[in-house]
């Protein structure tokens, strides 16, 4: 794996330690993130940024995005999205919740149940900084349901124009801070 320019790098790293993006670089990302999570189906997804041996929650598309996001942290070791981020490639769970390796923890925070995760690795300047994830929720009341994401291939697809839309902003942002 290359590295990027470390003056680049701690472009990410500052937002990591900061909590925040700048309200123009969110607006963007939102933008552009939110119809893409839309078209695969979810009911939120998420920007997550790595940080030492975890993962930061940077960007939420939910109703509850505010309340998460910057902090919100995930090892990298566990769950879907982490496994995205560690192994470079698109993860889907449809039994997330009772998944043994699936995280809690924003299921505790918001009182929700979460049926489906998939996640995919984000690349920026050739380096895996982070991982995209959506997922499909409810309440823990509630039977399971399993709304099953179409197609495998389509699903790749999608993850494969999401990343590379953000990575794409996200490069831009480097440059121009730099």
């Amino acid at each position: 794996m290359s590295h990027p320019d470390p003056d680049q790098a701690s472009f990410l790293r500052k937002a990591v330690e900061a909590g925040a993006f700048r309200a123009e670089l969110r607006t963007r990302l939102r933008q552009f993130l939110a119809p893409c999570f839309e078209l695969m189906q979810g009911d939120e997804g998420s920007l997550w940024l790595r940080s030492g041996d975890e993962l930061v929650l940077a960007l939420n598309t939910g109703k509850r995005a505010t309340e998460l996001e910057w902090r919100v942290r995930i090892p990298v070791a566990e769950g879907v999205t982490s496994a995205a981020f560690r192994t470079q490639s698109v993860q889907t769970d449809k039994e997330a919740f009772h998944g043994k390796d699936f995280n809690h923890l924003v299921d505790e925070k918001l009182g929700q149940h979460t049926f489906n995760v998939s996640a995919a690795p984000l690349v920026v300047l050739a380096e895996c900084v982070g991982a995209l994830s959506v997922v499909q929720v409810g309440r823990p009341s509630e039977p399971v349901r399993r709304r099953v994401w179409g197609f495998p291939d389509a699903l790749e697809t999608l993850w494969t124009i999401a990343g590379a839309g953000a990575a794409a902003i996200l490069e831009c942002e480097m440059r121009r801070s730099s």
